[in-house]
């Protein structure tokens, strides 16, 4: 037992001396900030080879994840090296403390690269259970809510922004196992109560931010050619119009609803 305790401290000793050092090259590049910074990079690269919000986020996490997860377990290993009597290593807990500090701010970089609306939109998907039906405040950019107006000569109603705000369900096309997938997946928007309003509900829409780090969204046909919503100055009617790059594209308020 002797031997072994040896060989621990040893070991331990090499953590001290190593591991801060390791952590402190992964922080120069997760902690970097600016336009440049790896993250926003990473960002941007993952957005443009994204269809949808979740694919957008789970390819961004997917890489940095893998890299926290080294930082948390050395600093794991720095607290044992910290705790070990016969380590001596004096400057533990700053060092420690100071590595914590680095992965809360690479935290809040992360967020700011990708979006806080993005990531509480997935968060909140994963979570539902049962039938993925997640409520959510849909809007305007500008905050008007979605309501309905009655046209002569059409069937349903058109959707138009002058009401209040309002809650809608925002669907995975194909269901719960679209949430098991990487790849990207479209989704239903519909109004938690009330008629069905043209554009048609059975249209699957990809919804993406309208930038890495925005926290307004396009909403596009899943269909070619993939025109986006728009919505018209005048008369305030939601309408579809060219596809992205679209200077018309309404960029629109997705909140998840509290409960």
């Amino acid at each position: 037992m002797r031997e072994l305790q040896k060989r621990l401290d040893n070991r331990l000793k090499e953590v001290a001396k190593e591991v801060p050092e390791s952590l402190e090259q992964i922080n120069s590049f997760l902690g970097e900030e600016g336009n440049s910074s790896f993250l926003k990079q990473l960002a941007q690269r993952a957005f443009d080879n994204s269809e949808e919000f979740r694919n957008f986020y789970l390819r961004c996490r997917a890489l940095v994840y893998s890299y926290w997860a080294v930082v948390g377990r050395g600093i794991e290993l720095l607290e044992m090296a910290t705790k070990a009597p016969k380590v001596h290593f004096s400057e533990g807990e700053k060092t420690t403390a100071r590595h914590l500090g680095y992965l809360e701010k690479q935290h809040e970089l992360f967020q700011s690269s990708v979006g806080k609306a993005t990531i509480d939109l997935d968060n909140s998907l994963v979570k539902v259970e049962g039938e993925v039906k997640l409520p959510v405040w849909f809007a305007t950019s500008a905050g008007s809510g979605i309501g309905t107006v009655k046209i002569p000569g059409l069937l349903a109603p058109r959707a138009v922004a002058n009401a209040g705000w309002q809650k809608w369900f925002l669907t995975p096309a194909l269901g719960r196992e679209s949430l098991d997938s990487f790849s990207g997946s479209a989704y239903w928007l519909y109004v938690a109560k009330g008629r069905r309003i043209d554009p048609p509900v059975q249209w699957n829409w990809f919804v993406k931010p309208s930038a890495p780090g925005s926290d307004r969204f396009t909403v596009r046909q899943e269909e070619s050619p993939g025109r986006v919503i728009s919505v018209d100055q005048e008369n305030k009617v939601l309408s579809l119009r060219e596809p992205l790059p679209s200077p018309s594209a309404e960029l629109f308020q997705i909140l998840v609803v509290d409960n």
